[in-house]
């Protein structure tokens, strides 16, 4: 991974991945790269979610939705190669302020339920929303984040009637 590169410090961390701000050098420019947490770069299960993460979100071009750029593999694991966003999360602005103003809960929920909205209509459902997913962008964007446990609908099957949890609860 380092051959195309230059790796920075870690800017986020989940239940299996951590995300580091890195540098691609082929094109000169920021990206965030996810890769698996060290108890799971043995994990095929692991493996294979992150694969399927990077196809769904591949298949989701929307102004409000994460880019993937790209895949990539060594012999030390599996990376998914996301943009670089610039901002904080709704999570933080929310520890920091406790409250919004209505006028700005709209201006975030907006692009937010528009996103959702296009994945539906994609067949994928998110399955893990919460404001620690959702990135308020330094230009005044809202992109959310983290298609890690998302499904495509049609997989869900009754899910109204399952007894097990995915996400955070």
């Amino acid at each position: 991974i380092e051959l195309h590169y230059e790796l920075g410090k870690a800017i986020g961390q989940g239940g299996m991945g951590v995300v580091y701000e890195a540098l691609d050098k082929r094109l000169k420019r920021p990206v965030a790269i996810k890769m698996l947490r060290e108890e799971f770069l043995l994990d095929d299960a692991a493996k294979k979610s992150l694969v399927e993460e990077a196809t769904m979100v591949a298949e989701l071009h929307h102004p409000s939705i994460v880019d993937i750029h790209a895949v990539e593999q060594d012999e030390r694991g599996l990376y998914l190669i996301f943009e670089r966003l610039e901002g904080c999360t709704l999570d933080e602005v929310l520890t920091e302020r406790k409250r919004l103003p209505l006028l700005e809960v709209k201006r975030v929920l907006g692009p937010v339920c528009a996103a959702l909205t296009y994945a539906h209509e994609h067949d994928v459902v998110h399955r893990d929303l919460k404001p620690g997913n959702v990135m308020l962008t330094k230009d005044g964007g809202v992109k959310v984040l983290d298609f890690g446990i998302s499904r495509p609908a049609a997989l869900r099957g009754n899910a109204a009637t399952t007894q097990s949890v995915v996400g955070t609860p």
